[in-house]
């Protein structure tokens, strides 16, 4: 398990992680990334204001930046004329919003090309 920081950038602020969490590798910290902005933004729309200009910075326990996940890259917003679920949640095929693909920055010397084509 290696160790990882989760630092939150909000808009010109950067709000540093000093615990960490550990993970099997950097895929398995990307993905705790996304969760974790997926649900500081179901906590801001509670609030009835999302600010998008938000990102996660992934950081190694030696500080190096290893990656970054911009809030406005892990959800797709639909709206009502764009087709979408059906309103009682049943997705009809024609209707169902395309396959989610989040945009995560990695400085290239922190992963190998393999690594960030598969991303």
């Amino acid at each position: 398990m290696k160790r990882f920081f989760f630092d939150i950038r909000l808009r010109d602020r950067l709000v540093l992680d000093e615990e960490g969490s550990s993970h099997t590798d950097l895929d398995a910290a990307l993905r705790h990334a996304v969760a974790a902005a997926r649900e500081m933004i179901g906590a801001d729309v509670q609030s009835g204001t999302v600010d998008l200009d938000q990102a996660i910075r992934i950081r190694e326990d030696i500080g190096t930046i290893v990656g970054e996940v911009e809030f406005a890259t892990v959800l797709h917003i639909v709206g009502p004329n764009e087709g979408g679920p059906s309103p009682l949640g049943a997705a009809d095929s024609e209707a169902a919003a395309p396959p989610f693909h989040a945009a995560i920055t990695m400085p290239e010397t922190a992963i190998g090309s393999d690594t960030a084509a598969s991303l």
